[in-house]
């Protein structure tokens, strides 16, 4: 396993999660669950805890914003004694750290607010509400000049019959038949897998979150999205973590990782107890293999 891979997480009073603790991931993971049971809030933590110190970086900004004392430390350049004043108010993840990640959460929800996003560079968090042109032009950019638009050119191709994807006048612009559109012209399908895809290739030796995968991308397409993510996501060493609401995407997913032979997957089902407390049975892919294959209900619902 990784050294940068999440191989276990305990979570303690963060939205819906009290006291939890899960273990066992590899390098592919799928979380299923009914809605409401905190599949994404899931995500969230482990996305906030890999990038806690850049976060708290950002949260100490926003805590010392409109302090006497925060302009005269800012001006002086002297960030690593804000940080250390605001470490001191939430250390050893204690209450307080979580009041203020929920607090920041309120508009973490779009995790790349382009005009509020905190100091990660990096392209980690995938969610139909997080789909800025601005941050995909760089993204775009950027995939260029490390020479893997073909990369992206050949898999947009196979699903969406795109010719080529550009930057155009500082807009992303789609070739179809022969001409060039502009993204905004297209669905929210092809925008979600544009997301993704540029995750996939711009965070190498990382970790990426994607949510709901499956909205706005026709049950036609699962098995080549599959193939992509298993493909890319071992080639360039990144661990992923997703959430789904579909059977058929479960079932596409284990198909696809018996076709691979990529054993290296797991299924992690959110379930809420009669008192409230959130449970995680983890299902590797020996097991999800054998409950599939058994017709048995594996989602959780």
């Amino acid at each position: 396993m990784n050294e940068h891979f999440i191989t276990e997480i305990e979570i303690k009073n963060f939205k819906c999660f009290k006291d939890f603790t899960a273990e066992g991931f590899k390098r592919v993971n799928l979380i299923g669950g009914k809605n409401n049971v905190g599949k994404t809030a899931f995500m969230e933590a482990c996305y906030l805890d890999i990038n806690k110190n850049e976060i708290l970086a950002f949260l100490t900004i926003d805590y010392y914003r409109n302090s006497s004392d925060f302009v005269t430390l800012w001006n002086n350049n002297n960030f690593e004694e804000i940080v250390k004043k605001y470490y001191l108010i939430c250390k050893n993840g204690s209450k307080e750290i979580y009041d203020e990640m929920d607090r920041y959460m309120k508009y973490f929800n779009n995790l790349y607010l382009y005009d509020k996003t905190p100091p990660i560079d990096n392209f980690a968090f995938i969610s139909n509400t997080n789909l800025f042109n601005k941050l995909l032009v760089d993204c775009i950019d950027e995939i260029k000049l490390n020479g893997e638009e073909d990369i992206f050119n050949d898999v947009l191709k196979k699903l969406f019959e795109i010719e080529k994807i550009d930057v155009i006048k500082n807009s992303v612009m789609l070739k179809r038949d022969k001409k060039y559109l502009n993204l905004s012209e297209f669905g929210g399908g092809i925008k979600h897998f544009i997301n993704i895809i540029s995750a996939l290739l711009l965070n190498k030796d990382s970790v990426i979150f994607i949510d709901e995968i499956e909205n706005g991308i026709h049950y036609m397409n699962y098995k080549k999205l599959w193939e992509m993510i298993f493909t890319i996501s071992k080639k360039n060493n990144i661990q992923v973590f997703i959430t789904t609401h579909s059977e058929e995407m479960i079932e596409v997913f284990v198909e696809i990782a018996k076709k691979l032979e990529d054993e290296n997957i797991t299924y992690i089902r959110l379930s809420e107890q009669k008192d409230g407390t959130i449970t995680s049975p983890i299902f590797d892919y020996e097991l999800l293999e054998y409950g599939i294959e058994q017709e048995h209900e594996v989602r959780g619902w």
